[in-house]
């Protein structure tokens, strides 16, 4: 015969004693019930109720008469900027560069709520000129390129913004505000802003406009486009440049 409690494979049982509750146990037991019914029944829809507000609109807006009646719209800007500062927007380093830019841009409604819209807006430029960007000659080293330094020069490059959304408010029938941002690519002709830098270079901008109808489907529209022009540290020196653009153009809607 053999004892189960000298055989480590037999089963062991263990007796669990069940006692009541104290009356103290029970009051902070109910207290954590209400504190929990509180949360679930008041507070929570309060707290959903407030995040969704802003949203509340789109249950009644038909998203699907929307898409098959979105509008286009192509615009023709030009845009110029004084002199770039150090410490900018963007914390660019070039000082005393200035920019002009040919900008052919698309954009579409994506969402409207009431005078608000959402707009996704694509932007090429086809002729971006740097004026003041180092002039240098580049001479063959063994070890790493070797750069000779004189003055200053133009440079001349391509642009493209595809990655756009924009806010889009009608104000009056006539008169409308944008504000947005973009992410792009941009090319020129030799290394920018500085010698030791690149001649492929990332874009990130943000702009405001307003405009007023002149015809049918014809906007006059101004404003400011703020851009940083960066290697983003895929060269020797990533100094960055900020340029705060003036930007005039017209745009056809349809």
């Amino acid at each position: 015969m053999v004892n189960d409690h000298m055989n480590p494979t037999a089963p062991v049982s263990r007796a669990r004693r069940h006692e009541a509750p104290s009356t103290g146990a029970r009051r902070i037991v109910g207290r954590r019930m209400l504190v929990r019914d509180m949360l679930v029944r008041c507070i929570a829809p309060s707290l959903l109720s407030l995040l969704f507000a802003p949203l509340a609109p789109l249950a009644h807006t038909d998203l699907a008469a929307q898409a098959a009646s979105r509008t286009w719209e192509f615009a023709a800007q030009l845009s110029t900027a004084p002199a770039s500062r150090e410490g900018g927007w963007f914390g660019g380093q070039v000082a005393g560069v200035t920019q002009s830019t040919l900008t052919l841009q698309a954009s579409l409604d994506l969402v409207r709520v009431g005078p608000v819209a959402l707009r996704y807006v694509a932007q090429l430029d086809p002729l971006v000129r740097l004026d003041g960007v180092e002039r240098y000659e580049r001479l063959a080293a063994r070890d790493a390129p070797l750069y000779v330094i004189g003055g200053t020069t133009a440079r001349h490059g391509i642009a493209l913004v595809p990655l756009g959304l924009a806010l889009e408010e009608r104000l009056h029938p006539r008169v409308r505000l944008r504000a947005g941002t973009g992410l792009g690519v941009a090319g020129f002709t030799a290394h920018v802003p500085t010698a030791a830098g690149r001649q492929r270079n990332f874009i990130a901008q943000l702009e405001t406009t307003a405009s007023v109808r002149l015809g049918t489907a014809t906007w006059l529209e101004g404003g400011m486009r703020w851009r940083h022009v960066s290697n983003g540290f895929t060269a020797w020196e990533n100094p960055g440049l900020d340029s705060r653009l003036l930007v005039l153009g017209v745009s056809w809607r349809r």
